[in-house]
């Protein structure tokens, strides 16, 4: 007997009329899906009508895959892209048999490769087809992330409520995929991000990676300088992850090409935080990394960035002149920004005229002018800076000296009676009059138009935990470098406790340099001294570097020898050895500025130079 088709068994139970069936008929063959599910969306059918006429045409049972429980066993046996591509929902293990759901149990092609897959026979039964491709993305994606999902939240310490202060509109490309995250906060994605932002910020994060692996994503966080792993995310999760934080900050999740910069608001606890996203195309997919600044900006005291008390005073009086450059020079993350809007705050308090030109722009500071670069506008670091001279100001702020062109318009600003900060990235003090050098700004404009260079780095302290232990072989040398020798018989270092998470470090501490431009460092640079002759004249001016600054921070306890030597090189700051005194002295030195023993005779560049001329 010829098995009827499922119009003939619909007709045969009065579901419908000729006229429907010959409709519905019609409106399939263009295309419109299958013939079942076509009549229960019009609502010709019931569902339960449609379930008794496909069980009685294909003799499979129907089984709702929306009133089921899945077991993980039977998901672990079929991968979700092939269940996926055959619309396969595997439910629960009998004996040796794998009980699924398909919407083709007849498709005998996707049994063999479900049943070489799984390793068992199969006992199919019968189901819609959008509800199983809703029931498969669900039941996988659950099973991937939903044990691990928990334990990260829960080690996390829970999902916290992320208010969002966006006020911007949204990524067309991305409408659709926004309002199916925003309806769906029990999603393993947003629960993850909502749980990672919250354990990065109170673990005092300055950065979030998300670090693309074959395995999953590693999640780290730098903390205090220094990368700490946080949590590790599925890899079924991985392109999820990555679409919740475009969607926060406003990028185009479709492309997936080309690195993306943007940037979202949130507020936790009465307190406002700038995450800046980057993302960047690797081999195992999108790697992103969230820069976390307060929006509240840096503290205005100098002190409490923890500047010397004279390095202080020098920088409050440097910046009370009228016109001048003062730059900062420093690695990235030395906080070199900090310091400068540490200044405009300060200076603002004076009712001036400031204004700033930055890439990017990191704090938003009432009653300042700030502007953005935007190369492919053509507003860069000159042309802004141009612009900016038009607009009558009294304080300038340039983010960065990346060029002969922005190197030249801030000298020339600075000689014309405005106040110009900017920052370099060099070594230190004396590594920023070389690279003006290499930016061909003359000796002379060099001299007559930078007020101080001041270089910085910042370092961990150490926890209230820290102990003291028996002084070491390279702490003793570093003492008697500086003179140092007494009689300590002991040095501070880490312990580690449950406050600093066992690094025994809490928090950073910045050290600086200060090189004043004086009388004598403008004149020797005008007859072209070196670096070490600089350094000599500045250490007769009490000039005291990044390093002999550590020591002290060191010998009080608020650092140790083993992290200024992790910041600074142990050659950088530290020349020849006095055999008086054994204090550090620069090569150049003649005589020792603190025991006055003579040195190996040396002509400075000034001589040298009227010997020269001389013709000598």
């Amino acid at each position: 007997m010829a098995r009827q088709k499922l119009g003939e068994v619909l007709l045969s139970k009065q579901a419908l009329s000729h006229a429907q069936l010959e409709a519905a008929i019609a409106e399939q063959k263009r295309g419109a899906g299958r013939l079942g599910e076509l009549l229960l969306k019009k609502g010709i059918i019931g569902k339960d009508d449609l379930a008794a006429a496909l069980a009685e045409v294909s003799g499979i049972a129907y089984l709702d895959c929306n009133d089921i429980e899945v077991e993980r066993a039977a998901l672990d046996l079929v991968p979700q892209e092939i269940a996926r591509r055959h619309c396969a929902l595997p439910v629960k293990r009998q004996g040796k048999r794998l009980i699924l759901i398909m919407a083709e149990p007849q498709n005998l092609a996707a049994l063999d490769e479900l049943r070489f897959v799984a390793g068992m026979n199969l006992d199919p039964r019968l189901g819609f087809q959008e509800e199983l491709a809703q029931a498969i993305a669900h039941h996988y994606s659950h099973a991937k992330g939903r044990d691990s999902v928990a334990d990260v939240v829960n080690e996390l310490g829970g999902n916290a409520e992320l208010d969002l202060l966006n006020d911007g509109g949204r990524n067309g490309k991305a409408d659709r995929e926004i309002d199916l995250e925003l309806n769906a906060k029990d999603t393993p994605a947003v629960k993850l991000v909502s749980a990672i932002i919250p354990a990065a910020i109170r673990r005092g994060a300055s950065d979030i990676h998300f670090e693309q692996e074959p395995h999953g994503v590693n999640v780290r966080i730098r903390v205090d300088g220094v990368l700490h792993n946080l949590a590790e995310v599925p890899a079924g999760l991985r392109h999820a992850i990555v679409s919740r934080i475009k969607i926060l900050a406003d990028l185009d999740i479709s492309e997936k090409r080309m690195p993306q910069d943007g940037s979202f608001l949130v507020r936790l606890k009465d307190e406002a935080y700038d995450l800046r996203v980057s993302t960047l195309p690797t081999q195992h997919g999108e790697k992103v990394v969230m820069r976390i600044l307060n929006a509240s900006g840096p503290s205005a005291e100098l002190r409490d960035l923890g500047m010397a008390p004279d390095v202080a005073s020098t920088l409050k009086g440097l910046l009370h002149q009228p016109q001048g450059m003062i730059l900062v020079t420093g690695p990235t993350g030395s906080g070199k920004s900090t310091t400068l809007y540490s200044s405009l705050k300060m200076l603002r308090e004076r009712k001036l005229n400031i204004t700033t030109v930055e890439d990017p722009i990191e704090y938003v500071l009432e009653g300042i002018t700030q502007v953005q670069v935007n190369a492919r506008a053509g507003r860069t670091f000159a042309s802004a800076l141009r612009s900016i001279l038009r607009q009558d100001p009294n304080v300038i702020l340039v983010g960065e000296i990346r060029d002969q062109e922005t190197a030249e318009i801030a000298v020339q600003a600075s000689q014309t009676g405005h106040l110009v900060l900017s920052t370099l990235h060099t070594n230190d003090c004396f590594g920023a009059i070389g690279r003006l050098l290499d930016l061909n700004i003359t000796r002379f404009l060099l001299s007559h138009s930078v007020s101080a260079v001041i270089g910085q780095r910042l370092v961990r302290k150490l926890c209230s935990c820290k102990v003291q232990s028996p002084i070491n072989d390279e702490y003793r040398r570093l003492m008697r470098r500086e003179a140092r020798t007494g009689d300590a018989q002991s040095q501070w270092t880490a312990a580690g406790c449950d406050a600093c998470g066992g690094t025994g470090y809490k928090g950073r501490i910045g050290i600086y340099e200060l090189l004043r431009f004086s009388h004598a460092i403008r004149e020797a640079l005008t007859y072209e001294a070196s670096n070490d002759e600089l350094r000599a004249i500045a250490t007769g001016d009490g000039f005291r570097s990044m390093f002999q600054q550590g020591i002290s921070l060191a010998e009080a306890g608020d650092t140790t020898v083993e992290e200024l030597l992790r910041v600074i090189p142990l050659s950088h700051g530290i020349g020849p050895s006095c055999s008086g005194c054994r204090r550090a002295v620069a090569a150049a030195f003649r005589f020792c500025p603190y025991c006055g023993a003579t040195f190996e005779s040396k002509a400075t560049a000034r001589e040298q130079a009227e010997l020269a001329r001389q013709g000598r």
